[in-house]
């Protein structure tokens, strides 16, 4: 059994551009140019997209239905399958970096095996056999699953299979937490003399259309000055920075394709989460001098030739500024994640939890209890002000 497979066009019938769809069958093609069961013209490519994925589904039946045929209609905007998630989501749509990621594990992993293979054939035994066969960490394992469980639990709504079959998976485990740097360490790598920061910070040589040092040392400023995360700190717009406030305003961030969203992580259309980060002086003088090399609008951290600075790059540029810093990297987990964890970790203290969660964007207190990453002694040392009140109380 195979789909028809339809073409969207925008065929002028009689001078005026209309919206249609065909598909060739035993050679010959058929148009279509009104809904089949309204008899209504399309007003646009959403329109005439939504009729083909209900023609798609009317398509499918109980027998020797493929993986791919049923990938055809799932995860794309206004497929039933999609409204249906909708409605389970508490009318939440799904995130784009959610559909990306579906997306990206079925092509990577899903497809090669089972693209062409029938649903039938989809047993906890072959299911165990291809998954652990695959060369992935476990929480990647993890999460390859969960896109095949999505697909095989449509196939059962729709009536193609009984039973969902299971797959035997790792415990989940919660990710390993990132290295947080003491305060002496920041004031290293982000030293106050500008000789000194361009020393610490590497920079594409002899390339004019790369990145500087500033655009690499500013970026990770905001992380561990600001605690802003990474996709939400290169995803910065001019538009974001009121630098006479030593604030800028988190309404960005990046998906898994890089690619600039209206809201922050975890946000969505009915709740961007915005936020506030407050800036220390020596974070916003480092960001006021890239800036006069920025853009004048638009993204902020972009070169001419790379475009939007990437997770990677930012990577190996922090990494190889602590070396220069002199800050030992040997067992620790440091990655621009860090900034995050020393932000909070370093912030915790002088703050109420009200005013902390506020800032770091967090919904719950597990999540903030789970960026608190203390150096015991240094954490002391911040918190010397209660020993004077234990000296009155304890004489």
């Amino acid at each position: 059994m195979s789909f028809r497979v339809y073409k969207v066009f925008r065929p002028t019938f009689a001078g005026e551009k209309r919206w249609a769809y065909y598909w060739i069958e035993a050679g010959k093609r058929h148009l279509t140019m009104v809904h089949p069961e309204t008899r209504e013209r399309f007003r646009s490519r959403r329109d005439i997209e939504t009729s083909l994925q209900r023609l798609r589904s009317d398509n499918v039946s109980r027998t020797n239905v493929a993986f791919g045929e049923l990938w055809e209609f799932l995860f794309r905007r206004g497929s039933p399958s999609e409204v249906l998630c909708h409605k389970q989501r508490d009318g939440r749509e799904l995130s784009d970096a959610t559909i990306t990621q579906h997306h990206q594990h079925w092509t990577e992993h899903i497809k090669p095996e089972w693209g062409k293979r029938s649903l039938s054939e989809a047993t906890s035994k072959t299911l165990d056999a291809w998954l652990w066969g695959l060369d992935l960490s476990n929480s990647n394992r993890r999460s390859v699953a969960i896109t095949m469980t999505v697909i095989l639990k449509e196939a059962r709504r729709r009536g193609i299979i009984d039973g969902l079959p299971t797959m035997s998976l790792p415990a989940k485990t919660r990710g390993g937490r990132r290295a947080v740097l003491l305060l002496e360490e920041v004031g290293r790598l982000f030293p106050a003399p500008p000789v000194e920061l361009e020393r610490i910070w590497p920079a594409d040589e002899g390339d004019d259309g790369g990145y500087s040092y500033l655009a690499a040392a500013a970026c990770s400023a905001l992380m561990f000055y600001g605690g802003l995360r990474p996709q939400e700190a290169r995803a910065l717009h001019r538009d974001q920075v009121a630098l006479d406030l030593n604030a800028v305003a988190i309404t960005r961030s990046m998906d898994a394709a890089n690619t600039v969203l209206a809201y922050a992580k975890k946000g969505d259309a009915r709740d961007p989460r915005h936020r506030l980060a407050l800036l220390p002086d020596r974070a916003c003088s480092i960001l006021a001098a890239w800036l006069d090399h920025a853009p004048a609008d638009g993204p902020v951290f972009v070169a001419p030739r790379q475009g939007i600075i990437r997770r990677e790059l930012l990577a190996a540029r922090l990494l190889a500024a602590a070396a220069a810093a002199g800050i030992p990297t040997k067992g620790r987990r440091l990655s621009p994640y860090s900034g995050r964890y020393t932000y909070q970790t370093v912030v915790k203290p002088f703050l109420d939890r009200s005013a902390l969660t506020l800032l770091m964007g967090h919904t719950q207190d597990s999540m903030t209890d789970h960026y608190d990453v203390p150096h015991l002694f240094e954490r002391a040392r911040q918190m010397r002000p209660i020993v004077k009140q234990l000296n009155e109380a304890l004489g």
